[in-house]
């Protein structure tokens, strides 16, 4: 089979064995990934054309490519792919905010020339993504191969973040999770049933106060010497290209200015948790959790209006920010945290943005459900035994305690089920871990998983391939 493989080897070498061991019975006629973290020797795949990360991002042909004879998009595709055209446009908040609309429906008309007349020359069998398509061009070349019927596999974390769930559309997610949904998970007779790592991430997931095994990992990146040594190369790097004092002058300028946090301080009300509510927690952005996985609801400020509109008599909605989302914009206003952002989420009726440094967990346990689009705080709920109102495509969405939201109708009915008596089935959500269990495989797809020995880093690129391999052959 001729395979595409876009981000596979970005971040961690070991992933290049995959290609090592597919390339045996497989042509891999084209490959994206981050050159720029590490090189390989490319002469190991002489019939490949690769095609750099930042390239491919900023729309820059593949060296070896001829785009002289590349037409571009007719009408008729660029209505049959609408759906996705205004995914897109949202998606390029993250590295071309300040363009308009109109150059950013420029760019994408662009990217459809290119990546129409990569795969007309190309002619792949299937296109193996390593995670859900989430930037620019990964999400373009996911429309296209979707609109023409090319065979697409990409993967995702779930339960842990080395356990992974591998298919062909984030949109649909497993199959094999989806049929235990729709004709009843196999009971799981008590915890020992399931394998190790699983089990002991549920009891933790289930009794401790903890957040994900991720979060450490994510902050590391912006504390320590680590952080430190990154900053004294970016000063650096700001010194030779002569931007320095443009942008001490401007650090000094936005110390007057109102910042992201003064902005939420002076719109967020305390949590009363007497009080009968609903706890709607944001994502940080940009992240593929939201964006592509959330679909419209990567506003969240709808997401928030869909839900208020729906609240019973007597109850509130208490949104609190996600602390990585001041972390990953320094505190400034950005194309996701615009100015007046919170000030749109505090005009909601009865809806209070909540302090940051409120406790989750706290939020959670006297919530009357919890909302968000795909997060983990969804799941944190249900295995809590709390409805979680679910407005994204989550790798947890066929568990039971988890309700599928795409209207305010949908809210009003969850509201009008959990007022009726609705419980979680602490039995149902066992037997979806149950299925998960059997459905994901041990993997890694970035750093954010701990450095583990040779023995189990071979047996996860193996798990990898056989999992590309078990795809191709069905």
């Amino acid at each position: 089979m001729k395979l595409f493989l876009i981000g596979i080897g970005h971040t961690r070498p070991e992933q290049i064995d995959v290609a090592r061991k597919l390339q045996k019975n497989h042509q891999i006629s084209y490959w994206v990934r981050m050159n720029h973290v590490f090189s390989i020797d490319e002469k190991e795949f002489p019939d490949t054309i690769f095609h750099s990360y930042k390239d491919a991002l900023a729309g820059k042909a593949a060296p070896g490519v001829d785009t002289s004879h590349f037409d571009p998009p007719s009408a008729e595709l660029i209505t049959a792919l609408s759906s996705y055209e205004s995914e897109l446009l949202t998606m390029m908040n993250k590295w071309y905010p300040e363009w308009n609309v109109s150059k950013r429906k420029n760019f994408y008309y662009d990217l459809l020339t290119y990546w129409s007349g990569v795969l007309d020359t190309y002619e792949p069998d299937a296109i193996v993504f390593l995670e859900i398509p989430h930037e620019i061009y990964s999400f373009v070349l996911f429309a296209l191969s979707k609109h023409r019927g090319i065979r697409t596999l990409m993967f995702e974390n779930t339960i842990t973040y080395d356990r992974l769930s591998a298919y062909e559309d984030y949109r649909i997610g497993d199959t094999k999770i989806l049929d235990g949904h729709r004709h009843g998970f196999k009971r799981i007779e008590g915890l020992e049933a399931l394998s190790p790592d699983v089990r002991e991430e549920f009891e933790r997931t289930a009794k401790k106060d903890e957040p994900p095994q991720f979060t450490d990992a994510f902050y590391a990146g912006y504390r320590g010497l680590k952080y430190r040594y990154a900053q004294v190369r970016a000063v650096i790097r700001f010194v030779r290209d002569g931007s320095i004092w443009e942008r001490l002058f401007n650090r000094v300028g936005n110390l007057f200015k109102e910042s992201l946090t003064s902005e939420h301080r002076r719109c967020e009300q305390p949590a009363d948790l007497s009080k009968s509510y609903v706890y709607l927690g944001l994502h940080s952005q940009p992240e593929r959790t939201t964006s592509p996985q959330g679909g419209v609801y990567v506003d969240q400020i709808l997401l928030a209006q869909t839900i208020a509109a729906a609240l019973p008599d007597g109850w509130l909605l208490y949104i609190k920010e996600h602390p990585a989302q001041w972390a990953l914009s320094q505190r400034k206003y950005t194309a996701y945290r615009y100015r007046g952002y919170y000030e749109e989420i505090a005009r909601i009726p009865r809806t209070r943005l909540v302090p940051i440094t409120t406790n989750t967990f706290a939020l959670m346990r006297s919530a009357k459900a919890v909302a968000t689009v795909t997060g983990t705080v969804g799941w944190e709920a249900v295995v809590r035994s709390i409805p979680a109102l679910i407005f994204g495509y989550a790798w947890y969405r066929y568990c039971d305690g988890v309700l599928r939201i795409t209207s305010t109708n949908d809210v009003r009915e969850a509201f009008k089920k959990i007022q009726s008596g609705y419980s979680v089935d602490p039995q149902k959500v066992l037997d979806f871990v149950g299925c998960l269990d059997k459905a994901t495989f041990w993997s890694s797809l970035n750093p954010y998983v701990a450095t583990v020995d040779a023995e189990e880093q071979a047996m996860g690129i193996d798990n990898m391939y056989q999992a590309i391999v078990k795809h191709l052959e069905s």
